[in-house]
């Protein structure tokens, strides 16, 4: 039966959707039809297939309800869409309590979040275990680690269908398609600074959406974004990946990129580096390190001081840190102290302090260049986390009266959209680590 849906690719959009390889990144510019053609690549694999079985992802549940669902309602689970694409509904069920709606045909998209719901110490790959599909659909990739990506690949092609066209049962082909705006780590490694066979990148751009977009959009970006540099503009209107490489920033994309690849021994100390959040926006993160090779702990938001110090505790006994670099300042203060009431090795970080070497405009500063120093030395080694990556890559510093200051916490959430809680955490780990500073770069 003839299905023809509302949607009409773009240029590129139609590429990425005839490309043959196996793992194809849709990947570039804000307002470039990225979302809309993962849906749509995904409803047409259903209605090729009879009883196919595909998965819409985004990392976490709560960025899956606020964009990508979006996308669906608007292709796939309006009812406008249904009536002109088939007499038939093309949705025969949707089970919003388990996310997946059923074909009429039989096929199914299991959409949601892969995020397990703790990921403290639990298994990352659980969720996707459990699918049984033939194609998976990546979300903002870059959100994803590289082990989840790495794992899908085994789950795909699973399961038998009949194609339509041939009445033949069959394994439809075992794809993996993503879309993504531009960010350091290792999915730029993947699809942007390599050449891998059966991988392909396709660049989506807004003036190649133009026709699904108002006729102001590209210009009211650039006059709302006009404040945040060229290297903004190009990133994310212009789609452009070499513009996450910002040579203002104080730790630069090279050392990062070479940091995530080094293979550093485990060593004493172990140490941890803690920025605390309570109900706001901003997250819980504790990094470790064992001498130079760090680690992501802890990473949750939306809990009391209490909880932190339960789970900090729990860690603190299982890895036995010498020292817990507490952030001190607001809510930090109260869960330093519970630490401290309960005999743990806790030092208060005051990123407000005097620093000890006088070239710095404070602590802060001091312990920014600090983990720089050790970056451009290539002495450390750091989990390949996109958020952690991103956000160490984006702040710039500059000089004030003779000494060197790092952006304001306001103008990084400004740039990044939410606080550096990942980057803040993993200069404090790594606070007086190395000979060039000393631990007096953090205050009591």
């Amino acid at each position: 039966m003839k299905v023809d849906l509302l949607y009409k690719p773009n240029a590129r959009q139609l590429a990425a959707h005839l490309a043959k390889e196996r793992h194809v990144l849709y990947g570039g510019a804000v307002g470039g039809g990225k979302s809309a053609f993962l849906v749509n690549d995904a409803i047409r694999r259903c209605l090729f297939w009879d009883r196919n079985a595909v998965g819409v992802f985004r990392w976490e549940l709560a960025a899956f309800k606020k964009t990508t669902m979006k996308a669906m309602d608007e292709w796939l689970l309006d009812p406008i869409v249904e009536r002109a694409g088939n007499p038939q509904d093309l949705v025969a069920q949707h089970n919003q309590q388990d996310h997946w709606i059923e074909f009429y045909n039989g096929s199914r998209i299991y959409y949601g979040g892969l995020k397990p719901s703790s990921s403290v110490c639990g298994d990352i790959l659980a969720p996707i275990k459990s699918f049984e599909v033939n194609a998976f659909y990546f979300d903002e990739l870059t959100d994803f680690p590289e082990k989840v990506y790495r794992f899908a690949g085994s789950r795909v092609p699973r399961t038998t269908c009949r194609n339509v066209h041939t009445g033949k049962l069959e394994y439809p082909p075992g794809l993996l398609r993503s879309a993504s705006n531009p960010a350091l780590g290792w999915v730029k490694r993947e699809f942007i600074d390599q050449d891998l066979p059966d991988h392909r990148f396709i660049r989506a751009t807004i003036r190649d959406n133009a026709d699904n977009l108002s006729s102001t959009y590209e210009a009211d970006l650039r006059r709302e974004w006009a404040g945040m540099g060229e290297h903004w503009i190009e990133r994310f209107i212009d789609g452009d990946w070499s513009a996450v490489v910002d040579f203002e920033c104080i730790i630069q994309a090279p050392w990062l990129e070479r940091a995530v690849q080094n293979r550093i021994p485990e060593t004493d100390p172990v140490e941890f580096g803690l920025d605390v959040a309570t109900f706001g926006g901003d997250k819980i993160v504790c990094m470790m390190r064992k001498g130079f090779k760090a680690s992501i702990i802890l990473d949750t938001s939306m809990q009391d001081t209490v909880a932190t110090v339960d789970q900090v505790s729990m860690l603190a006994d299982r890895y036995q840190p010498s020292a817990i670099k507490v952030d001190s300042i607001g809510e930090g203060r109260g869960v330093y102290d519970m630490l401290s009431a309960r005999g743990y090795p806790v030092v208060a970080v005051i990123g407000g302090g005097t620093p000890y070497d006088d070239r710095f405009f404070n602590i802060r500063a001091e312990n920014y260049w600090n983990l720089r120093v050790l970056l451009q030395k290539g002495l450390i080694q750091l989990p390949d986390h996109s958020n952690l990556l991103n956000e160490l890559g984006v702040i710039k510093y500059n000089r004030r009266e003779k000494s060197i200051q790092v952006c304001s916490k306001d103008i990084i959430k400004k740039t990044l959209g939410h606080s550096p809680d990942y980057a803040d955490a993993c200069t404090y780990v790594f606070a007086g680590a190395g000979e060039e500073y000393v631990m007096s770069s953090i205050a009591g």
